[in-house]
């Protein structure tokens, strides 16, 4: 028999990609492991907190081609 180490009552914090934020309150979360994204309204969501991600630094020092690009 399977041990779940979750018990009824347990509460659980899920990472969602937002994927819409509908003017009715609604948004559309892509659940990693779902195929399909959830659709849930704001008020249902207590603790959220936003992360965001920080923007992958450009591209340095980068050697330049030993040709001229035609034009």
């Amino acid at each position: 028999m399977y041990m779940s180490k979750f018990e009824k009552g347990d509460h659980l914090r899920l990472t969602a990609k937002i994927v819409k934020v509908w003017e009715s309150g609604l948004l559309t979360l892509h659940l990693r492991g779902y195929e399909h994204p959830v659709s849930i309204h704001e008020k249902y969501l207590d603790d959220v907190e936003i992360v965001r991600r920080p923007k992958e630094p450009k591209a340095r020092n980068r050697r330049k081609p030993l040709y001229d690009k035609p034009t």
